[in-house]
């Protein structure tokens, strides 16, 4: 037993070696392993590093020109969302703004709005907005109304209070019922912890299925294959065909750099996310695990993609397939409970919805420790299936030499 597993270890680390050497003399090989995973890291913190979105242009259409409208404005201005870039003179000249995206909305102050306001009736204001943009017009929305409603609630109070009420009372009137809103999670509602924090697990799941299903597939594509094995089984098995057990160890040789640099990638992305975080270091520790195991999920799938469709162009073409909308999916951007019910299977089939969710409860939510034992329960069952799927794989390719990249 233990003659047998040196064997295999040796085997093991020749294939290793021959990995080393081939990212040796090919520096777009090493680019993907390193510079790749640390500009995306860098891009994702860098893009969200303002925290929160303010400032959003908007434009203001007065139609009726007068101290309340221009008021009105002033406090446009003093909302935190946006800021009133342009003093539109008509109706053409507010969509042509909205068009061209010089503004995310346009509020129009109509005609008598003072008038209105002198005689107690009611005086629409209009947002029109380009819903297209999701995220910027929920800010201009929330901003707008905001301080819309604290000027129009700062109007009813001195009208109440000229009729004789006092402040306090006119203000208690003028909201008999109030909201009291509890944010338990990212109280400060920061776009680097509720969006870069997730993306770049996101880009990180993509560049390992990309490196695993390289990693096979260039050997696939120049016919290399057997080369490698025979390479790797050469001192402990010369001149015959590579066992299972063989092949899944020359695997994990060739893929060991992959795996130390996503290690690294990992424990660095966790670092940046400890910044904005105050979790405690048992939260921290089981995080780490789940994202390096969903990046091991993530390089056996890659390979698997090659091995099992004997083509790098295919197994590529797959991983796209599984990972660009994999975000979309994971319930971070859009509610998982909203989507249809194949979309929510979709969604559990794919192992970054399961780690964004073990990373939330954990470093968001301060959930338990053990409250993710079945997510990394699962991760470890899968890393094993996964290997001996595309330990399979391979050996199934050898028998195909015929059809190696001939897709």
């Amino acid at each position: 037993m233990y003659r047998e597993l040196k064997r295999l270890l040796h085997i093991f680390a020749r294939s290793a070696s021959h990995e080393w050497h081939y990212l040796g003399q090919h520096r777009w090989d090493r680019f993907m392993l390193i510079g790749a995973p640390l500009a995306a890291i860098l891009l994702m913190w860098w893009i969200f590093s303002t925290g929160q979105i303010t400032g959003l242009p908007i434009g203001v259409l007065d139609e009726d020109h007068s101290e309340p409208s221009r008021q009105l404005v002033r406090y446009l201005n003093a909302a935190p969302g946006v800021n009133v870039t342009e003093q539109d003179t008509d109706q053409l000249s507010a969509e042509r703004a909205l068009y061209a995206v010089h503004v995310y909305g346009v509020v129009v102050i109509p005609q008598d709005f003072a008038a209105h306001l002198k005689t107690g009736n009611a005086s629409p204001v209009v947002l029109q907005f380009n819903a297209q943009f999701g995220t910027h017009s929920g800010v201009v929305q929330r901003a707008v109304q905001s301080a819309v409603a604290t000027f129009s609630a700062g109007v009813e109070i001195r009208a109440r209070n000229k009729r004789g009420q006092s402040y306090e009372q006119a203000k208690d009137t003028q909201t008999p019922i109030r909201t009291a809103a509890v944010t338990l999670f990212n109280i400060s509602t920061n776009y680097q912890k509720a969006l870069a924090a997730t993306m770049i697990p996101a880009l990180l799941h993509i560049l390992g299925m990309v490196a695993g299903a390289y990693a096979i597939g260039r050997e696939i594509r120049d016919h290399d294959l057997s080369n490698w094995l025979t390479f790797s089984t050469a001192d402990t098995h010369p001149n015959a065909t590579p066992t299972f057990w063989e092949i899944a160890f020359a695997l994990n040789g060739k893929l060991l750099w992959a795996m130390l640099s996503f290690t690294v990638w990992s424990a660095l992305t966790l670092l940046f996310v400890a910044s904005a975080t105050d979790a405690s270091i048992w939260s921290w520790l089981v995080t780490f695990f789940g994202l390096w195991l969903m990046m091991l999920v993530s390089l056996w799938i890659g390979v698997i993609t090659s091995a099992g469709t004997l083509s790098l162009r295919m197994g590529l073409s797959l991983t796209a397939f599984i990972t660009a909308p994999a975000f979309a999916f994971s319930g971070v951007a859009f509610p998982a409970l909203a989507m249809p019910a194949s979309a929510r299977i979709w969604s559990n089939v794919l192992p970054l919805t399961h780690y964004l969710h073990l990373q939330i409860n954990q470093l968001e939510m301060d959930a338990p420790a053990w409250w993710s034992i079945p997510a990394l329960t699962g991760f470890i069952c899968s890393v094993v299936i996964l290997l001996l799927i595309s330990t399979a794989l391979t050996q199934r390719a050898l028998r195909y030499p015929e059809r190696w990249g001939t897709r």
